[in-house]
This record gives structure tokens, sequence and C-alpha cells, in this order.
């Protein structure tokens, strides 16, 4: 999102919510506390943005409350990766009948020969926040793509063209899967898992 659609979201969603208008005159930091929401939306798109804001004044989504007036822009990106993802789902219709030729090998990657894992930047602000107790703040991040495991991965890792960087193969010792749309509570789950359950966790090695 470029500043002029930030601009033009900032309207918008200050005029539908008048109370975050008036947070936003009271604070004595109004041009960073805009600055960290540009800095929060600049890959959003502003069509997404707007759709979230016109389902909380719908109801569809709960509207803004004071607590969050500060992170607002950060709920409002998250809300706008699902709505992104779920567009991008193909309809029933268009899913071919079962054959037996297309069987799927591999339910890893499903045999495209990558898988998706939290990314090294959600490794380490998980493992901070299991070792002091704090709130893992997941929709902050993005999944990354590893090669698989299976034989499908191969041709990521070992990469003929020169400008193609390799893909660093999955290990489950350092990496932790993720579903590659917008976090869900089961990647959530296993992250934090992956380092409750060691002592001293690995670190994302790529």
């Amino acid at each position: 999102m470029k500043q002029d659609d930030f601009d033009k979201l900032r309207v918008q969603l200050t005029t539908a919510f008048p109370g975050v208008k008036s947070w936003l005159g009271r604070r004595d930091s109004t041009r960073e506390t805009l600055a960290t929401w540009a800095q929060s939306l600049r890959n959003t798109s502003l069509e997404h943005a707007v759709l979230v804001i016109e389902q909380m004044i719908d109801g569809k989504l709960p509207p803004p409350e004071p607590k969050e007036y500060e992170r607002l822009a950060l709920r409002i990106a998250s809300e706008a990766r699902k709505i992104e993802w779920s567009q991008r789902v193909s309809p029933v219709d268009d899913v071919p009948a079962w054959d037996e030729r297309h069987r799927v090998q591999c339910r890893d990657c499903r045999d495209k020969g990558v898988r998706y894992v939290w990314p090294p930047a959600a490794m380490h602000a998980a493992r901070e926040a299991v070792s002091e107790g704090r709130e893992f703040s997941a929709y902050r991040f993005t999944a990354c793509a590893v090669a698989c495991e299976c034989f499908r991965g191969d041709k990521f890792v070992d990469r003929a063209e020169p400008h193609l960087k390799p893909y660093p193969r999955f290990n489950a010792n350092c990496m932790v899967p993720h579903s590659g749309g917008p976090p869900s509570e089961a990647d959530v789950r296993a992250l934090l898992d992956f380092f409750g359950q060691r002592k001293q966790p690995a670190l994302f090695e790529r």
C-alpha cells in the first residue's frame, strides 16, 4: 500500500470510527503512530483493507476497541490477508473428478516439491516469547518456502540456473511446518510446542 492509499484508508477508518480519530488527536506521537501503521500495511492492498473496514462497519468483524487502537493496523493487515487468501480458493466446480493418475504421492508437499514453514524471524520471536512467558503475535509473520524432503524437492535444492537461489531442505529439527496462508491456531500451536518441548530449542538454520 502506497502512502496515498494509506491516507485514503486513514480517512475512511477515522470517519467510520470517530473513537479512533479522537484517540489519534489526543496522542503526543500521532505522526509516529501513523508512520507505524503505514509500515504495518505496506504489503496490504487498499482494496482488501477497505473490505476489512466495511466488515467492521457491517458487524461481520468486531469493531475496533480502544485497547487495540495502537495495534489496529496490524489487525487490519491480518484480516486483509485472510480475505485475500479466501479469494484465491478455487470453487468446488473447478475441482476435477478423482482419477488414480492424479493420486498425490507426497502428503507434505502435495507433489509440488516445496512446503511452507515458519520464517526465521518468527522462530526467534516465538522462542523468546516462550522463554520469557510473553504473548506471541503470529499475524506479524508470513510463511516461507523450503524444499520438501521427497525427491520432488531436489530440483529446488539443486538449481541449474545461476540466477535462482537454492532452497534449503526441510529439516524437522529446526523448522516448523506452516499451512501457507494466514496463521491458523494449529500453526501457532505447533510453533509454540516446538519450543515448549525443548529446554534448549534449536535455531532455524538455512
